[in-house]
């Protein structure tokens, strides 16, 4: 089962690109959602329902708490304001279940939003597991003056 939490116009890439690949899956968008929890249904049954679940940042609130073993970002968290960020990072805390592994992977500090660097995550409630810099990430941009690539790994503590 796959919540994914994403913008408008990313899901609708995201929905027409894993129909493609995968016509079988059963999958809800943000209006089911709706839908769902309009007529009494809560978000463990949708889950139950489908197999991958996309739904807008506003709707993240239904995710119950500890019900999720695993969390990843790529390459967003360095678009986004730092506070929206850690409000973010907040939410995984919230919704991991204890142990449940977090892995991210963003430059370490963004070229497009001031204040949004690795140094700034709010981390706290996560167990470093591993930290390095994605040579596989790096080499393509590696001729580019002051962009760096992290990867963590971490889990709920």
């Amino acid at each position: 089962k796959y919540t994914i939490i994403d913008l408008p116009e990313t899901i609708s890439v995201g929905f027409c690109f894993l129909k493609v690949i995968f016509p079988e899956l059963r999958i809800a968008l943000p209006n089911i959602i709706h839908e769902h929890i309009a007529g009494g249904g809560d978000f463990g049954s949708l889950q139950e329902k489908y197999d991958v679940v996309f739904m807008l940042p506003y709707q993240s609130v239904l995710i119950g708490d500890d019900s999720m073993d695993m969390a990843f970002n790529v390459a967003s968290f360095q678009e986004m304001n730092i506070g929206v960020v850690n409000e973010y990072l907040f939410l995984l805390r919230r919704v991991l279940n204890p142990g449940g592994l977090l892995v991210l992977e963003n430059l370490k500090i963004s070229r497009e939003t001031e204040g949004n660097s690795f140094d700034n995550y709010r981390l706290e409630g996560f167990i470093e597991m591993k930290m390095c810099n994605p040579t596989y990430a790096n080499f393509v941009i590696k001729n580019l003056p002051r962009l760096e690539y992290f990867f963590y790994q971490g889990v709920k503590g």
